[in-house]
């Protein structure tokens, strides 16, 4: 007799709240392996609370009405055999930006650093002088980018 594969799960959608307080995130997992019907329990990563703990057939759940968080799930099957993944931070997203000004108003050595908070990967930046042409959308690797050479003014991120 051949043992079943191990139960793999994977996450293929994230939704973050909408605004800081609200409940209406999402994580969407699937998994594959193990044998029979599945159970699906959502944690609190932090604290290890249950939020949900269902059995189904399916191998897509959706968790909706979610707050801001870290998350996992565990996947159990008939046999008692597990998989989990987690940590999935479900925040807001929001942007941090340290500004280097230029020294005299006919520098173009300003600087904009840019720290990309909650949300989940990948991200679009664009940016624009006030009034002016729009820079991007910029893809984003890792949470962090600069915009160097810049006049003085104000500028909008998007």
């Amino acid at each position: 007799m051949a043992d079943p594969d191990a139960i793999v799960v994977k996450v293929v959608k994230v939704k973050t709240p909408s605004a800081d307080g609200t409940s209406d995130g999402s994580i969407v997992v699937i998994a594959t392996g193990g044998s029979g019907f599945y159970t699906y329990q959502l944690i609190d990563a932090d604290t290890g609370f249950e939020f949900s703990n269902l059995q189904t057939g399916s191998v897509e759940v959706n968790f909706n009405k979610l707050p801001s968080g870290n998350y996992k799930v565990i996947v159990t099957d008939e046999n008692g055999c597990t998989g989990e993944v987690g940590p999935i931070p479900l925040e807001e997203l929001s942007l941090d930006v340290a500004v280097t000004d230029v020294k005299c108003s006919t520098d173009t050595f300003g600087k904009l650093d840019i720290t990309i908070k909650g949300g989940v990967d990948p991200f679009k930046l664009t940016w624009q002088p006030k009034g002016g042409t729009v820079n991007g959308p910029i893809d984003v690797t890792g949470r962090t980018y600069s915009i160097e050479n810049l006049a003085p003014g104000d500028y909008v991120l998007s």
